[in-house]
């Protein structure tokens, strides 16, 4: 094989490499291939984006790759009313601001609905796995309420998720704000499943443990399936070992005591059940 040959396929694999670095390859609708420069300062940011934080250090080394490599795929947008507002490629545009650049290369959408505006804004940000599995959840949350769209499925096809992905993440959002702020901040656990699992604890003093053991100890998901179900086991031990007794009884009245701490609702109806088959034993005896 010649050396001209081996330099072009060379040449072809560092712009794919460069590529992905930059975050490029959402696949858009366009007229054409006509790229405009347009004034950073003139791009309006989608209300669609999905994206609340952006790691500084990653931003510095896209800037760094876009100074030395120059910006490979230019950013979609579209106009309206005489504006433009950003389809995908926030961490680009974001770049150029910090390199001091004026303009940036753009391509012009001529139509788009704010359906495939959502999703493109979404899938931009998956294909990179930078969004914190919360901030994604936020955004779900975000577009089932506005309408964008009317129901779960609709949003997962739109962006070529598992329905049951979906509906998993959005209902991580009913852990306390104690976890669902630390996980956000410090995107410590990126599984969705042992999120998952973190929910199912009812009782928030137990979940933040087990989020807190599962931070510290970087479990498995088998590992993590095991703990749950030993704490579920003790708990249903403690149920009914320790959590009622007698303390009072007469020929017309019998008093229970019973400690809900550490108790959930759950646990609670299982308690009544088990006092009601021990009133119905005493009164079968009588």
């Amino acid at each position: 094989m010649s050396s001209a040959i081996l330099e072009k396929a060379k040449r072809r694999k560092t712009d794919s490499e460069n590529k992905a670095k930059q975050g490029q390859g959402v696949v858009l609708p366009q007229e054409n291939n006509s790229v405009v420069k347009i004034s950073v300062d003139n791009i309006l940011q989608s209300r669609f984006q999905p994206r609340i934080s952006i790691d500084q250090k990653k931003l510095h080394e896209l800037a760094k790759t876009i100074e030395r490599d120059g910006l490979l795929q230019p950013i979609p947008v579209f106009m309206k009313n005489g504006e433009y507002t950003l389809i995908a490629g926030h961490r680009r545009l974001e770049a150029h601001k910090l390199l001091g650049r004026d303009k940036i290369d753009a391509i012009i959408v001529d139509f788009i609905d704010n359906q495939k505006l959502a999703s493109m804004a979404i899938i931009e940000n998956l294909q990179r796995e930078e969004l914190n599995i919360i901030e994604l959840a936020m955004q779900y949350k975000s577009l089932l309420n506005e309408g964008i769209f009317t129901t779960q499925r609709e949003l997962a096809d739109s962006i070529g998720k598992a329905f049951p992905d979906v509906s998993k993440t959005l209902s991580i959002l009913k852990l306390s704000d104690k976890i669902l702020n630390d996980i956000k901040k410090n995107n410590t656990i990126k599984d969705l499943k042992i999120i998952d699992t973190i929910r199912k604890i009812p009782n928030d003093k137990d979940a933040f443990e087990f989020y807190n053991w599962i931070k510290k100890e970087n479990p498995s998901r088998k590992e993590v399936d095991f703990e749950y179900k030993e704490m579920f086991n003790k708990k249903k031990k403690k149920i009914n070992e320790k959590n009622y007794v007698v303390s009072h009884r007469s020929d017309d009245k019998i008093i229970f005591e019973v400690d809900y701490a550490d108790i959930d609702e759950k646990s609670i109806t299982e308690i009544k059940k088990q006092i009601a088959n021990i009133i119905k034993k005493l009164d079968m005896s009588n």
